[in-house]
């Protein structure tokens, strides 16, 4: 039988497994996502409105020509090109197990978020909208101007209302929360709002909230006042709820000043049943929003050319040296020290081996063979060289080797031109400064053991794709010192790592648990 003291140790022991097991398990679920995990709520009094009843005509407009809500693609019958249904059936009220008489519990709610159009083929939304492998890979869409056009009537939706996410061009979820998707076409019957990316908006300037509460039809949100600024965001007493994440935020004017990112919890409850939250007009903090200026200003960086880039003033701002191969950092002389941060640079590059952040693009000038060696220090960075834009790679590394998340490469090559991306290995890791080492040492023989072996026609033909050489013309080898570490296994390692180690975790805990309660029961029998 067990003595009172190891009774005890065991005790401890369990109640630090379980707990730990079950905090720390908890922390896989990720950080806290505004605008998912709490909603925002009323002010005052309710100021939602259907489409058909709002007076401002500009509004009213936009709501149906701009305003987009995303939607599961398995919740649409795609079958009538002309009558496209939504197949969705749960209503808010279900949904939330709302108290008889709250607004809106007989509308059903398929939607996850809202969005606006910025141009004829992209949308802007918040970035914790589209944070997930599904959000942009054809498993969900978004659909324009759901909402009722009269009462009980809801608009009828046919193939121009629905578009998917091609790809994600700007995008950031930290302490700013945005998202500017491409769709998978230009958008027809619709057309985006006036932009204003002003960068300050005063106390009490009123505001419109236009968007999709809960994932119900489209609501328009007037009321709403600017509670304080705080450079990139802002607070203000608008009545949101979870699903308007990433709604469009407009002036009286109609024009787009702003998106909404988070705020309070939506309900609360009341006996069985919940009511929603309701809290005096102006109570601080407010609804967080993000500054149009912020998420415009990445965008155009990367697509100048577009409509929403050709405000007045500066809304696009100044690209930042090496934002692509065509502003990419000259290197002629070596050794070579750069130190930058990932401000203001975009996500259009990846390597072999990772890089699902935004890069920095170096161009290295080299006059003969040489061996060139690369380190990266700093915010998890990946490398990856080429010898084109968009050619060929020739060598890439994320990790140096396991537990150390910088990176370095080394790899002979013949003299020319070669253009080195740094990247960073995804988004959340794209913060802090990065430091890049690059040096050359001249060599006067090929080795077996390393390097990329280039036609003696030079760095050009280096571009090539495999399919592409032909005559007595050999396709080139590639070969880099770079040994373990992992540059294509680094995504899934990580994962997998990540994904046992909690399931050890829970384990030891599980078995803790059971033996401090059965050593508990026999002894005090």
């Amino acid at each position: 039988m067990p003595t009172p003291h190891f009774l005890r140790i065991q005790i401890v022991l369990a109640c630090l497994l379980c707990t730990g097991a079950f905090l720390l398990g908890g922390a896989c679920d990720g950080p806290y996502l505004p605008g998912k995990a709490l909603g925002p709520v009323v002010y005052g009094r309710d100021d939602r409105h259907e489409i058909y009843e709002y007076p401002g005509s500009i509004h009213r407009e936009i709501a149906l020509n701009a305003v987009a809500m995303e939607i599961d693609l398995s919740f649409l019958d795609l079958s009538d090109p002309d009558h496209v249904r939504i197949v969705y059936s749960r209503t808010l009220g279900e949904a939330q197990n709302l108290c008889p008489g709250e607004a809106f519990s007989d509308q059903i709610e398929p939607g996850t978020c809202s969005g606006t159009l910025i141009d004829g083929r992209h949308l802007l939304t918040a970035g914790h909208c589209v944070d997930e492998p599904g959000d942009c890979d054809g498993s969900t869409a978004w659909i324009f101007g759901w909402g009722y056009v009269a009462r009980g009537n809801l608009r009828t939706l046919n193939v121009n209302d629905v578009y998917r996410c091609r790809r994600i061009v700007a995008y950031r979820n930290d302490e700013l929360d945005y998202a500017v998707i491409e769709l998978d076409r230009d958008v027809i019957a619709h057309s985006p709002p006036a932009l204003r990316p002003v960068r300050f908006l005063p106390p009490d300037t009123p505001l419109v909230l236009i968007g999709h509460p809960n994932g119900i039809p489209m609501k328009i949100v007037d009321g709403g006042r600017v509670l304080s600024s705080d450079g990139a965001l802002l607070y203000a007493s608008l009545d949101a709820f979870t699903g308007n994440s990433g709604s469009g935020v407009f002036d009286l004017d109609g024009k787009l000043v702003a998106i909404l990112s988070g705020g309070q919890m939506d309900y609360r409850s009341e006996g069985t049943c919940n009511v929603v939250n309701v809290l005096p007009d102006g109570t601080p903090p407010g609804e967080e929003l993000n500054y149009l200026w912020a998420a415009l200003d990445a965008f155009c960086r990367l697509r100048p050319s577009s409509s929403a880039c050709m405000c007045a003033g500066d809304c696009s701002g100044k690209v930042p040296p090496g934002f692509d191969c065509a502003s990419a950092v000259v290197i002629s002389s070596y050794p070579s020290t750069q130190e930058f941060e990932w401000v203001g640079y975009g996500h259009t590059q990846r390597g072999s081996c990772g890089g699902a952040g935004p890069e920095k693009v170096f161009r290295l000038e080299i006059r003969q063979r040489s061996l060139v060696v690369v380190r990266a220090f700093g915010a998890d960075p990946v490398l990856y060289l080429r010898a084109r834009c968009e050619g060929m790679e020739i060598t890439c590394n994320d990790d140096r080797m396991a537990g150390d998340k910088n990176a370095e490469i080394q790899v002979e090559v013949n003299p020319g031109t070669y253009f080195l991306f740094v990247d960073s290995f995804d988004f959340s890791e794209a913060r802090g400064r990065v430091i890049v080492e690059i040096d050359l040492t001249p060599s006067g023989g090929w080795s077996q053991d390393v390097g990329v072996n280039l036609l003696d026609s030079g760095f050009e033909d280096a571009g090539q794709q495999r399919d592409g050489w032909g005559g007595d013309s050999q396709p080139p080898q590639v070969m880099t010192m770079m040994k373990g570490g992992g540059c294509s296994c680094r995504i899934r390692e990580k994962q997998a790592q990540s994904k046992w180690f909690w399931v050890l975790l829970w384990s030891i805990g599980a078995w803790a648990c059971v033996r401090f309660f059965l050593v508990k029961r026999f002894w005090q029998r």
